[in-house]
């Protein structure tokens, strides 16, 4: 049975990182957002002062680190907000806040470890400019960050900016994600998400949702190349990695 784990308040109480996950965090003051015993995947905060670092030495697992606020420095590569880096299972990378940064930190539970047979080892920097765009004939527009399709790595990511009012049909995925909302709000049967909550959502889980007034923003992470199924369109299947790189070239967006 499918389930959604909705985590609405960023102000969580900051706690030391684990260790043992892969990585130090050093000064940073790191708040659970979704961390449950039951999640296969992860999200953490990190809130770095101007010089501060985080290190990742070694994991077992593919993570990756996105800029949400602030700019960053991952190894040699300046990262402004909405840029990421992606350390593969056994890389090893320092990330130093050039301003007051927070860091979003997604991975799968260091209790499951990657089913994935790609080999890992290697560091991937995606600046918010060089992120592939494409944009729907409903205005949706799309931007694909890291689409499963690394040669060491099947992580993906993207955003999405939906406009105010859309409405998002039941569906379901084939992979767990991560919904993260970085701009308006999600309407979610009667609760309001707005910038900074948090959805967990396991495969195989059929919900919908609608965006606010001020249109809605949101991350969404997960470990593999998922397909969309349409539960009222007769169950009709979607390569979202197909289907998002179709979009992108036959109608590129311009960043924004």
């Amino acid at each position: 049975m499918g389930r959604v784990l909705i985590v609405e308040s960023p102000e969580r109480n900051a706690v030391p990182f684990p260790g043992r996950l892969g990585i130090v965090a050093g000064d940073a003051l790191s708040r659970p957002i979704v961390t449950t015993t039951d999640s296969p995947i992860h999200l953490w905060a990190h809130e770095l002062a101007e010089g501060a670092s985080i290190s990742l030495v070694e994991s077992a697992v593919d993570r990756l680190l996105y800029v949400w606020r602030g700019a960053a420095r991952a190894g040699q590569e300046t990262l402004g907000e909405q840029g990421l880096v992606i350390v593969e299972r056994g890389a090893v990378l320092d990330v130093a806040a050039q301003a007051p940064a927070v860091i979003l930190h997604f991975f799968r539970a260091g209790d499951r470890p990657d089913v994935a047979a790609r080999a890992g080892g290697h560091v991937h920097v995606i600046t918010h400019g060089n992120a592939p765009k494409g944009t729907d004939d409903q205005g949706v527009i799309h931007t694909l960050f890291a689409g499963s399709d690394y040669p060491t790595c099947e992580l993906w990511f993207h955003r999405t900016d939906l406009p105010a009012g859309f409405e998002v049909p039941r569906h379901y995925h084939t992979e767990d994600e991560i919904i993260f909302v970085v701009s308006g709000s999600m309407l979610l049967g009667r609760r309001q998400l707005t910038p900074g909550a948090a959805l967990a959502i396991d495969e195989g889980t059929i919900y919908r949702f609608r965006a606010g007034p001020d249109g809605l923003g949101f991350l969404n992470f997960r470990t593999s190349n998922p397909w969309a199924v349409l539960a009222d369109q007769n169950m009709v299947a979607i390569d979202e990695g197909q289907y998002l790189r179709d979009l992108i070239r036959t109608n590129p967006a311009s960043a924004h």
